[in-house]
């Protein structure tokens, strides 16, 4: 367990005489996992006046009886197996957390990044979680999550239900997983709290540094971005289809795509231009994909599945607006005329390309979209702004135990 001390203990913000066991499965303070996220959830707490206790990266059960049930589901049965759901894989989690905090006796608050590490958790200390989804939000949603083993079903709900039932608090990053912990799990509401992630790239310093990357875009063409991991569950082939329509109605329009190869049954269209992967964890390659962001008038991601979008907020961060699909938890990340506009999953290309051909047609109308997304990010969706609210509702969880 390290300690990482509040570098600025006397300034008076929110949560300067906290103490938090932050607890994730990797290594918190290692910014190139799981997208920075937990880095920078990390170092907001950090900037804004909380101790923490880091716990992790934590060594996962490598049970043999597990391995042959996930062989025995997967292969003979066909089925999609997760053996990290199992009750004794998670409170093998637990129990090393359990180790290191009886190591410290100043620790207030258990904060969990996620609730798998702290599933089966037994301490008298108060625990806050920090998730962007349930188990019943992913079942059957993702793909990874369909045709599931009657035991990963079992179990995936068992440990839901467990950490929903003793949590002091839960942060929600969208209404749609705050939703279903109260539904599915029986979370009592005034236990939960809907805060966004924050982008995880560098802000436009301010308005007037965005109005200048607004002007710098280009004004011959409309350039769209796509950003992501899975061609289809991303929605690649309706913001093709977008692209194309719009070439059609005789705006040039080019198709930047990041993250992975398009598919298409022919060859990759002129219109669209592969990018490839661009990592994030070099300055090299965060600068590109900065530079890439910032210089697209749109970006467009129609996805068929999302548990939240931390891309919408990253693009807020430059003031691009955001196209996506009102699915899962991206409604509480792209909020309708403020930073973006949201569509039906069965929308198609043509939907996508009205919107874009309007505001390409009335600059003032684009331009004033762009700042009103900045300013959301500012407002909403800037690490330190979330850092302040989940610091908050520790803060929240703490007083409650101490008031029992």
């Amino acid at each position: 367990m390290s300690t990482t001390k509040n570098p600025n203990p006397d300034s008076g913000t929110p949560g300067r005489n906290l103490r938090a066991a932050f607890v994730t499965l990797y290594d918190a303070s290692d910014v190139n996992m799981m997208s920075g996220t937990g880095y920078n959830i990390s170092q907001s707490f950090l900037r804004n006046g909380l101790d923490i206790e880091f716990i992790g990266p934590l060594k996962r059960q490598m049970n043999p009886i597990n391995i042959a049930r996930h062989g025995v589901n997967r292969f003979l049965f066909r089925k999609n197996d997760h053996p990290q759901r199992d009750p004794g894989f998670l409170r093998h989690y637990s129990r090393q957390v359990e180790a290191r905090l009886r190591e410290r006796d100043d620790i207030d608050v258990v904060f969990g990044s996620g609730g798998l590490p702290v599933s089966y958790l037994e301490t008298d200390l108060p625990l806050v979680i920090w998730t962007d989804c349930t188990f019943a939000n992913l079942l059957d949603y993702y793909g990874k999550y369909t045709n599931l083993s009657k035991r990963t079903v079992r179990d995936g709900h068992a440990a839901d239900r467990n950490l929903y039932q003793r949590c002091e608090r839960a942060i929600f990053a969208s209404q749609w997983a705050a939703d279903s912990a109260i539904q599915d799990y029986g979370l009592d509401p005034s236990r939960a709290t809907i805060v966004s992630r924050g982008a995880n790239v560098p802000t436009v310093a301010d308005e007037l540094e965005l109005g200048a990357l607004i002007e710098k875009r280009p004004k011959d063409r409309c350039v769209l971005v796509l950003i992501g991991v899975d061609w289809e569950r991303k929605g690649g082939s309706i913001a093709a289809e977008a692209t194309r329509e719009l070439n059609r109605r005789g705006i040039r329009t080019e198709l930047r795509v990041i993250g992975v190869d398009p598919v298409f049954d022919g060859p990759v269209p002129e219109y669209v231009t592969p990018l490839g992967r661009i990592s994030k964890s070099t300055p090299e390659g965060l600068a590109r994909f900065t530079q890439e962001l910032g210089s697209a008038h749109f970006l467009i991601v129609p996805t068929q599945a999302e548990a939240y979008g931390i891309v919408y907020l990253e693009a807020s961060a430059y003031g691009v607006p955001s196209l996506a699909t009102r699915t899962g938890g991206v409604p509480s990340a792209v909020h309708e005329g403020v930073n973006g506009f949201l569509f039906e999953r069965d929308d198609d290309g043509t939907k996508y390309a009205d919107t874009i051909e309007a505001l390409m047609k009335d600059q003032d109308a684009y331009r004033g979209l762009a700042l009103r997304a900045y300013r959301d990010h500012l407002s909403r969706t800037h690490w330190d702004v979330v850092g302040q609210k989940a610091i908050s509702v520790l803060q929240q969880a703490a007083d409650a135990a101490k008031g029992r």
